[in-house]
């Protein structure tokens, strides 16, 4: 990279410097940070980088965006509507897009989710991951963060043991079958995923990974190897003729949004390991103080991190030719070990607490400070050249020949605007996703009921067993009839008192607990019931009173 001056104006040129002469001119992959504070320009700043680079052959990814400000930067489908843009554009000569090309250069990505509004919205693919291709990092965040490597191990393990056909409900059953421990509740509570609850040995760790799986039901953007909405990263980054925008805008939750980010980077990872990436890519993480800030809170904020610096450090440092730029308006509130990864920072209009803490670290000379607090909006100063040179020069940035969000847009509302006939509504496909998830769910039900059935049959077995036993070693017919007497008399209250105080146990579990049969129960329950005059719990199982 390089200062140039054009037209008495100095300009950051992308291109490598030993070939800035040349006629085959090649741009310089970096890791850029670009600061400002709130319209300083950061925006601007990258949209006219990534419209430069997609000339070249780039593929441009906005991997993260604004909070509160979704899609600010996916405004490359609208033409230039401010003067002062197009009186810029006619002094370099740049000429507006092409609108029939224009309208379509955008590409909208979101995860799949029941929160997506069921009205009229711009065009978006709703995408998915495969639960077999989740890394360690997704199952950490999947699981809060937690400490206990042992829960993280049993997840771990249950993913390698898939097949391409199991779904999220077949993960946390595997969980379950790795865990020792006694079954004897069986919950039909969707949000329980369909599990038998173990109440007994290490159960810990199924519950952990139950409930924070049981997140991903209502946002369901984690389907089964084969499924027809699995992301196809490789196919997007062979896409060179559209700009690419992942949203989180109908997420609610915090850490199903980390979820998907840090699933996102590892399938651009994969994909760039499989060598059928064909062009240079522009990943481009804009406000990282949000994903990434200095004060780490949550252990899965952390896990992002530590993924995000280490994939993009390999990727510049293995020549993938990945350009990739973050945007802050606070430089020293991001994560040191990102903010250090940058090799190229431009700083525009700083904060007051920014300024004062280069002062204190002596990282910037009066002279360099001076022209820092000169800037205006749209001008900044390449760190790298303070550095190399006794003074840095300020550096122009120029507006891209497409629209620039402004202080009140909304691109859902201007989208409206300019293409009314391509407004879509989800609520047909929602509902066939939400189909799929129901029948998924309707199979996990009846696995969990086959188990219960098992296990009350072993159970009974084990009764039987031990009533065989016990009727073995009773001394005597009198003294086994007698016993019988007495027994009888107990099971019938037992079956009453157990009805009485549970009238939803089925009558199989009390015909268990009593070791009865289950006519039996019924019968036994009636008999006490005259005996008690308990008209109400007889209408209650909707007996007649003979």
């Amino acid at each position: 990279m390089k200062v140039e001056t054009l037209e008495g104006q100095s300009h950051l040129s992308l291109y490598k410097q030993e070939d800035f002469s040349s006629s085959k001119k090649k741009i310089e992959t970096t890791m850029m940070l670009i600061v400002a504070t709130t319209g300083g320009g950061k925006s601007v700043a990258i949209q006219s980088t990534a419209y430069e680079l997609m000339q070249h052959g780039y593929t441009i990814i906005y991997l993260t965006e604004k909070e509160r400000k979704e899609l600010e930067n996916a405004f490359w489908c609208f033409p230039v509507k401010e003067e002062y843009q197009k009186r810029i554009m006619r002094m370099r000569g740049i000429e507006p897009l092409d609108p029939e090309y224009q309208k379509d250069i955008v590409r909208i990505y979101h995860p799949i989710t029941t929160s997506i509004p069921r009205k009229m919205l711009p065009p978006m693919q709703l995408y998915s991951f495969s639960v077999k291709r989740l890394s360690e990092s997704a199952v950490n965040v999947i699981l809060g963060g937690t400490q206990d490597k042992e829960t993280v191990n049993i997840a771990l393990r249950a993913l390698n043991d898939l097949s391409s056909d199991d779904t999220l409900w077949d993960f946390v059953w595997q969980v379950n079958e790795k865990v020792s421990g006694n079954t004897n509740l069986f919950s039909k509570d969707p949000k329980g995923m369909f599990l038998p609850v173990k109440t007994k040995g290490d159960i810990r760790s199924v519950q952990s990974i139950r409930d924070a799986v049981s997140d991903f039901r209502d946002d369901y953007m984690i389907h089964h190897d084969k499924s027809q909405y699995n992301i196809s990263m490789i196919d997007i980054l062979n896409d060179n003729t559209h700009v690419h925008f992942f949203t989180t805008k109908y997420i609610r939750k915090e850490r199903v949004k980390y979820f998907s980010m840090v699933q996102l980077i590892q399938e651009i990872d994969l994909a760039l390991a499989s060598g059928k990436v064909k062009h240079p890519l522009l990943l481009i993480n804009e406000e990282v103080k949000v994903l990434m800030p200095r004060s780490v809170l949550t252990t899965y904020q952390q896990e992002l991190i530590n993924k995000t610096v280490k994939m993009l450090s390999t990727w510049r440092s293995a020549g993938k030719g990945v350009f990739i730029i973050s945007s802050t308006q606070n430089f020293f509130q991001i994560n040191e070990g990102f903010r250090d990864s940058n090799r190229d920072v431009l700083l525009g209009e700083l904060s007051y607490g920014d300024k004062a803490r280069l002062i204190e670290i002596q990282k910037i000379g009066s002279m360099n400070m001076e022209l820092l607090n000169g800037l205006r909006i749209g001008q900044f100063v390449w760190w790298r050249q303070m550095e190399q040179e006794a003074a840095g020069r300020k550096i122009s940035i120029h507006p891209p020949p497409f629209a620039i969000a402004e202080q009140d847009d909304s691109f859902e509302k201007l989208w409206h605007q300019h293409y009314p006939d391509r407004m879509v509504s989800y609520s047909e496909e929602l509902d066939r996703i939400i189909s799929m998830r129901r029948e998924i769910e309707e199979k996990a039900r009846k696995r969990l009921e086959r188990t219960e059935e098992k296990e009350i049959k072993a159970m009974e077995e084990k009764v039987k067993e031990k009533e065989q036993k016990k009727a073995a070693a009773l001394p005597s017919p009198s003294l086994v009839a007698a016993e019988k007497k007495v027994t009888k008399a107990q099971k019938i209250e037992m079956c009453y008192r157990l009805k009485k105080e549970k009238p939803k146990m089925l009558w199989r579990e009390v015909g268990l607990r009593a070791g009865v049969s289950e006519p039996t129960a019924q019968k036994y329950v009636l008999i006490y019931a005259k005996q008690m005059r308990d008209d109400e719990l007889i209408k209650a199982l909707n007996w007649s009173i003979e």
